[in-house]
């Protein structure tokens, strides 16, 4: 496990007669972000949504409830780590795209692939996961942080590729 942290720094005014400036910094709390190391394709690229799925499918399959997580991947499609963006209810997970590329960002990103877990076993995707996959391209555009795929797993050797479908 590694952490990458920063302080949070912010400026606030001081009261007139207290000191020269006018402003102050004031250290605040840690960002900290932690990204779990998978030892398994760590030294070979994701080359397909089979490889992905391979590579989260032991965070993703032991969840009673949906679950998000994003490998952020370098420049040759080696995954950096797994971040986990969200951790849900039985059928839904609340995802915002700051949430996914914060980490991304931080890890110096050149690509994503994100994943998730059905519990309920359907791997097809619901309407919410639509445009959520479509939100998260248009960021990454943005950022210059490639989505690559959208994984959805239900079970071991099945899965939902939005990569495969043509939908990204």
């Amino acid at each position: 496990m590694s952490a990458v942290s920063a302080p949070i720094r912010t400026p606030v005014r001081r009261p007139s007669g207290e000191g020269l400036a006018p402003y102050a910094w004031v250290e605040g709390p840690l960002i900290t972000l932690h990204v779990a190391y998978h030892g398994t394709l760590q030294d070979s690229p994701i080359r397909s949504s089979r490889d992905a799925a391979s590579y989260v499918e032991p965070y993703l399959l032991q969840s009673d409830r949906e679950l998000m997580l994003m490998v952020p991947l370098n420049t040759r499609h080696k995954p950096l780590g797994v971040h986990v963006v969200s951790i849900g209810s039985l059928s839904q997970s609340i995802v915002h795209p700051r949430e996914v590329f914060k980490a991304a960002i931080c890890v110096n990103a050149a690509a994503i692939i994100l994943a998730h877990n059905h519990p309920g076993g359907d791997p097809e995707p619901s309407d919410e996961d639509k445009t959520l996959t479509q939100r998260l391209q248009s960021a990454g555009g943005i950022l210059g942080i490639r989505l690559l795929d959208h994984l959805i797993l239900v079970d071991s050797g099945r899965w939902f590729s939005f990569a495969d479908q043509g939908l990204l």
